[in-house]
């Protein structure tokens, strides 16, 4: 099987999984959306274009690991970036319940792309929340663990500003 394919079936079995699961988001999920500011490394890490920088999302493994020991095993977790897709292989293996939230579809798809989650997608022990999604989270902010991809945190300002600070009341 070519590297492409593999890639394919990966994506093919997650958005299934979705689709199952969260049909509403995985039809958000296959919308047209620009992909035009990320890049692949040849290492296969994710790149973002951010004004006149190339900003790497692949994190070194020893920020991985500290980012997976900040919570407990059998935490529920909201994964604020979706940048560095096997730090969210890395949480539902320590047995979290993985919430997935990003502002950019083009980065789920990679991680799509890039890591099987389509077992973790039916067996309910992740979930993937897009853009205005994170309003929805944030009625539950107190029950989750909060890990944050430190580039996409820095990205994602008024997202991590309202994660920080909470609802506004009404």
């Amino acid at each position: 099987m070519t590297v492409a394919s593999e890639r394919d079936r990966r994506m093919e079995a997650n958005l299934g999984a979705l689709a199952a699961v969260q049909r509403p988001v995985a039809e958000r999920l296959c919308r047209p959306v620009l992909d035009g500011h990320l890049s692949v490394s040849a290492d296969g890490s994710l790149q973002v274009q951010h004004h006149n920088r190339v900003l790497e999302l692949g994190l070194p493994s020893g920020e991985r690991d500290e980012l997976v020991a900040s919570v407990e095993p059998d935490q529920d977790v909201l994964l604020f970036g979706a940048g560095e897709p096997e730090l969210v292989v890395r949480l539902l293996a320590a047995g979290n319940r993985v919430t997935l939230w990003d502002r950019d579809l083009a980065v789920i798809r990679h991680a799509f792309y890039t890591v099987e989650l389509h077992d973790a997608l039916l067996g309910g022990s992740l979930r993937v929340l897009m853009g205005v999604d994170l309003l929805d989270a944030l009625e539950h902010r107190d029950r989750f663990a909060f890990v944050a991809h430190p580039i996409q945190m820095a990205l994602y300002r008024a997202e991590s500003f309202l994660w920080e600070t909470g609802l506004p009341s009404r």
